[in-house]
C-alpha cells in the first residue's frame, strides 16, 4: 500500500470508556485542528495492510494524551481491535504549504550535499525536540545533526530528492 499521500497524525495506544474513545499519542503539532469534529482521517495497520476511513466525532486532551472518538467506532468492543493503529490524514485534504515550508515526512530519505556538490549522507529523521527543527543525516561513517534554518539549508529540491547545505567547520 502506497502511503505517500498521507501524513501521520498519531498512534492509538489504548482505549478509554465504553463509547470507543481512543487514547492517542499525537505526532502532529496541529492535533486540535486535525481532530476537529467532522474531519475525515484514516486508521492504518501495517501488519494487516489495512486503511480505514473514519470521521471524528469528539476530541479532547488530558496531560500528554489526546482522546478521539470516531463516528464509525462507537463502542469498546469495536475500538479495542485498533490498538497500535496509526492515524493518518490525506495530504489532499490539507491546505497548500507556503513556499519553503515542508512536511517532515517529505524530507526523510532525501540526499544531502554540500554547496560544493559533495555527498554528505541521507536524512534519516527530522526532529523538533529542542524547539529547533533538526535533520539527522547519516552516512557510512557517522551521523550528524543540521539545524533546519536558512543559514545551513540553502536549497530543498523535493523533485530531485536532495538538500543542499552550507557546511561549517565541525558540522560534519
Amino acid at each position: 500500500m502506497n502511503l505517500e499521500n498521507y501524513l501521520l497524525v498519531g498512534t492509538i495506544v489504548g482505549t478509554r470508556g465504553l463509547d470507543g474513545t481512543f487514547k492517542v499519542v499525537s505526532s502532529s503539532y496541529f492535533a486540535p485542528i486535525r481532530y476537529q469534529k467532522g474531519n475525515k482521517l484514516f486508521l492504518y495497520s501495517k501488519e494487516k495492510n489495512e486503511l480505514i476511513e473514519v470521521t471524528v466525532s469528539r476530541f479532547y486532551q488530558e496531560k500528554n494524551l489526546d482522546f478521539v472518538t470516531f463516528e464509525e467506532i462507537n463502542n469498546l468492543d469495536l475500538s479495542s481491535q485498533y490498538k497500535s493503529y496509526s492515524i493518518l490524514v490525506s495530504k489532499d485534504s490539507l491546505p497548500p504549504l507556503e513556499d519553503n515550508v515542508y512536511y517532515f515526512s517529505d524530507l526523510v530519505n532525501l540526499n544531502v550535499y554540500s554547496e560544493e556538490g559533495t555527498f554528505l549522507g541521507i536524512v534519516k529523521e527530522v526532529s523538533d525536540s529542542t524547539g529547533q527543527v533538526n535533520l539527522t543525516i547519516i552516512n557510512d561513517k557517522k551521523s550528524f545533526k543540521v539545524p533546519f534554518v536558512e543559514f545551513f539549508i540553502k536549497k530543498v529540491l523535493l523533485n530531485e530528492k536532495k538538500i543542499i547545505i552550507h557546511v561549517i567547520e565541525g558540522l560534519v
